[in-house]
């Protein structure tokens, strides 16, 4: 897939959303749910804080970007020591696996040291 132009970036409240120009619109969306408090449970109300949104055109630009570490299954990823989400366009209900990556967030947020292993799906050995 050719894609046209570079990626371009936007701040939306405390959400920085990075998107080729296609995708920029949709980035923008996503940017504002992500960037609104939201309830967990057993965490309670969590503010986002400032994060980085990319969303990507499709899973060849996903592996790219996360150097073949995320999940061949994968339609995001979510990086939390670089407060970064990683999201692909083509990749079904956008708003609900924004939701799942921001709970990866969320829990590294609130829970002191390290998050169990079995609570991220990204690993060193892809």
């Amino acid at each position: 897939m050719l894609l046209q132009g570079t990626p371009t970036s936007v701040q939306v409240g405390q959400v920085t959303a990075v998107a080729w120009p296609r995708q920029l619109d949709l980035a923008v969306q996503l940017a504002q749910q992500a960037d609104r408090p939201q309830e967990w449970p057993g965490l309670g109300r969590v503010a986002p804080g400032p994060l980085r949104l990319v969303l990507v055109p499709d899973g060849r630009r996903l592996d790219s970007l996360t150097l073949g570490r995320a999940p061949r299954w994968g339609a995001a990823v979510a990086l939390p020591d670089l407060r970064t989400i990683v999201l692909r366009a083509d990749a079904g209900d956008l708003s609900r696996t924004l939701r799942h990556e921001l709970a990866h967030l969320a829990l590294h947020q609130r829970v002191p040291g390290r998050v169990p292993l079995w609570f991220d799906e990204i690993t060193e050995n892809g």
